[in-house]
């Protein structure tokens, strides 16, 4: 064989060989999830989560949860899923649509805590979720008079702050846990009037 054939299968066998070694290269997985195949980088939703609760949780399955249902949430309204599709991310919905995504955002964490123990301090917006709450159940008892339920939920709040565990915060009923029972019995005699 002449030498310049040499050179030319030499080249050939080389490009064939670099295509190929391209070709079974893994390609770069990108971390998100597509939904009415609208494509959502789950990493702003995972920053948001882990910042929001910390470690207690895996905040990548709690947006494997929650993008999903978001999208199914707003599916049924053109107006909010191009919303969606511009914004590539969550925003805030109004009225009925927000307290229902607040309930599956719950659920979505409470199927994913990693350490139930774990201890979180409030943002502004889970102290107005937790006051609210507390409201509520304080409303509902009936043993409860001449209490600023204000006051009494400010109390409570300034106590757990840092101090209440993951799943005592996403729990169904404040009043089953004895801590936090406690707190409310000593926090409503201190708010009495």
């Amino acid at each position: 064989m002449k030498t310049s054939n040499k050179t030319t299968l030499a080249i050939i066998l080389s490009l064939v060989s670099f295509w190929i070694c391209k070709r079974i290269q893994p390609k770069e997985i990108k971390n998100e999830i597509v939904v009415g195949e609208i494509h959502i980088e789950k990493e702003p939703c995972t920053n948001a989560v882990h910042e929001l609760l910390g470690k207690g949780i895996d905040s990548s399955k709690v947006c494997d949860c929650l993008i999903p249902s978001f999208y199914n949430l707003i599916k049924n309204d053109s107006s909010l899923v191009q919303k969606l599709r511009d914004s590539n991310s969550f925003f805030k919905l109004e009225g009925t649509m927000n307290d229902s995504f607040a309930l599956r955002f719950e659920k979505c964490v409470k199927e994913n805590i990693l350490d139930s123990d774990y201890k979180m301090k409030f943002t502004p917006q889970f102290a107005l979720v937790f006051k609210s709450k507390l409201k509520q159940e304080l409303n509902l008892q009936k043993n409860i008079y001449n209490v600023n339920i204000d006051s009494a939920c400010n109390c409570i709040v300034d106590k757990l702050n840092g101090n209440i565990t993951i799943s005592e915060y996403f729990s169904g009923d404040y009043s089953d846990i004895p801590r936090i029972k406690q707190l409310i019995i000593n926090c409503t005699a201190i708010s009495s009037n």
